[in-house]
């Protein structure tokens, strides 16, 4: 059976009296929502939907058919998130909570803004969900309201995105998501615990290091500073590799391996971008490319070794160097030839 049959026998299911008045009273949430959202005076809305039921409780599917019809004009008992209204709304996600359970609806919530803390507007099927959805609101702020006495989010990493992918990259990248989350946008302390990864204690020590050490600082200076890098990239042809260094090392106050191995990674998005306009206007000769593309890889292999062994203060002192060599061979290359 389909999921639109599924929904027509779900909803024939009950009496077209009951029926009206389900719709209508979505109808009502989706325009009590609308006035709060308007009278509160929420710039550019993301919202996020949080149904009751599953998405075969006739219930479930009255209200939600209701207010999706009033706030996004689709009478659905889904609607796909990106979607779009007249007031400037986005909807950043729908879900159900499971046999209408405020925990579950409560717990849904606080992982939909974890991963998303542009929200500022939620829509739910009754009150109770609502109260979960404000309370667990009402602990992000009593939590940081309470740093000072020692009050702090404590994550087990195990339980989001790093237990389903099991690498440490992904450990050290939620973590740093989490922290700005918590004590950027909401003021309030944060810990993170783990260790079902690795039982080998040397690897334990070395992520719970990095996550200790991986405090970005300054992030819209290191974003501006990103920006000015791919319009380079694009303009220059240089990769951008060393605004990048640059701006995470002495902006984001990154460790300095950690910037320079991100700014590789990086170097490849926005070489992508360019290289793939490049290649279409007939600017690049794949025959004089390869033996490049060759050169550089066995180079950024080698590279890769000696960095985990190499000491920072050394590695500084030769981007220095190469930094200012650039910079004169370029400042030569425009003052004594046409291009």
């Amino acid at each position: 059976m389909d999921d639109a049959t599924m929904m027509d026998s779900a909803v024939m299911s009950i009496p077209l009296f009951v029926l009206l008045v389900l719709l209508w009273a979505g109808f009502a949430i989706g325009n009590g929502f609308l006035a709060c959202v308007s009278s509160w005076g929420v710039k550019s809305p993301q919202v996020f939907v949080l149904n009751g039921g599953q998405d075969t409780d006739p219930n479930a599917i009255s209200f939600a058919t209701g207010y999706n019809k009033v706030v996004w004009s689709q009478p659905a008992k889904t609607v796909s998130a990106g979607a779009t209204n007249s007031q400037g709304m986005t909807l950043v996600g729908e879900n159900f909570s499971p046999g209408w359970s405020n925990t579950e609806g409560g717990t849904i919530f606080q992982q939909e803004f974890t991963s998303h803390p542009s929200i500022n507007a939620t829509i739910e099927a009754n009150d109770g969900l609502g109260n979960a959805v404000i309370n667990v609101l009402k602990a992000a702020g009593v939590l940081a309201a309470h740093r000072g006495a020692g009050v702090c989010f404590d994550s087990y990493l195990e339980d989001g995105y790093p237990g389903v992918f099991h690498d440490y990259a992904n450990y050290v990248g939620w973590a740093m998501l989490e922290r700005y989350v918590c004590e950027d946008l909401i003021g309030a302390a944060y810990s993170c615990s783990w260790g079902g990864l690795t039982s080998n204690p040397v690897t334990k020590a070395a992520v719970t290091l990095a996550l200790a050490a991986f405090r970005p600082e300054h992030v819209p200076a290191g974003f501006a500073m990103m920006f000015v890098a791919g319009i380079l990239s694009a303009l220059l042809g240089i990769g951008s590799g060393v605004v990048k260094v640059l701006a995470m090392d002495r902006a984001m106050h990154l460790p300095y391996k950690v910037s320079t191995t991100t700014s590789n990674f990086m170097i490849g998005v926005t070489a992508a971008a360019s290289a793939g306009v490049y290649l279409h206007r007939g600017y690049i000769d794949p025959v004089l490319a390869m033996p490049v593309v060759l050169g550089v890889l066995a180079g950024a292999t080698i590279g890769a070794r000696l960095l985990t062994r190499v000491k920072v203060k050394p590695l500084r002192l030769l981007f220095t160097v190469v930094m200012v060599i650039l910079a004169c061979e370029m400042l030569y290359q425009g003052l004594t030839k046409h291009i």
